[in-house]
């Protein structure tokens, strides 16, 4: 889901091929639309006056509205996990199979290809952007890639325990937060490059919590659980 011209716009398709979207002014009131593929699509965002939505395929989706799609892609077929508008350009990252790919854009439309660092089960689990600088988490290596410009990438290996599977980051004001499944602790960071393990027993005892995010200077995340996903 993403925010931006007065609207939020929520895709799904992420285990399915589908077209289905939706868009709303208020949060509670939705319309339905179609994106231009029945593709899986695996997430949105909002940059420089535009709806961007990328997926299987090097697929990519991009509105003003919400509504009224238009269809573009990668250069490459790949498969297109996670997608963010920081500093000057969108940047789509590759997922499931098709890792140290990405593809950077300043208008959403145009695309270029770039390589990232990694071992070659580098997958991509969450993209933030903060403090001048694109961060993304790599869950099996459990390390961090990071860029300046959206194009050029390095890597840190992070402190999170060797059985650490899933962790996500987020950028929540003035500092990044690393937060991994199954573990009751933390990782934050003011650069995206030096990180800090903010100590244990701060969480819930193997706590499954996932995909933290930030606005009103409040930190959230989802709650899975072994029937759903919570809030």
């Amino acid at each position: 889901m993403a925010f931006g011209a007065n609207r939020w716009v929520a895709i799904s398709g992420r285990f399915d091929a589908t077209n289905v979207a939706a868009w709303s002014t208020d949060g509670i009131t939705w319309s339905s639309t179609t994106l231009p593929a029945s593709v899986r699509w695996t997430e949105v965002t909002f940059g420089a006056n535009l709806f961007v939505v990328v997926g299987y395929g090097g697929n990519v989706a991009y509105s003003t509205n919400g509504a009224t799609w238009t269809l573009g892609a990668t250069p490459e077929a790949r498969t297109l996990g996670t997608v963010l508008y920081g500093g000057d350009r969108f940047v789509t990252l590759g997922y499931f199979n098709n890792p140290n790919y990405g593809a950077h854009s300043t208008n959403g439309i145009t695309w270029s290809s770039f390589t990232f660092p990694g071992a070659n089960d580098s997958n991509v689990s969450s993209l933030a952007y903060g403090a001048g600088r694109f961060v993304a988490s790599i869950p099996y290596t459990r390390s961090v890639i990071h860029s300046t410009n959206g194009i050029t990438w390095s890597e840190n290996t992070l402190a999170f325990p060797n059985n650490t599977t899933q962790w996500d980051v987020a950028f929540t004001g003035n500092r990044f937060l690393g937060m991994a499944q199954n573990q009751n602790t933390t990782l934050i960071s003011t650069d995206g490059i030096t990180w800090t393990n903010s100590g244990a027993n701060i969480l819930p005892n193997n706590s499954a919590l996932r995909k933290p995010s930030y606005g009103d200077f409040t930190v959230a995340c989802l709650l899975y659980t072994s029937d759903a996903a919570d809030e």
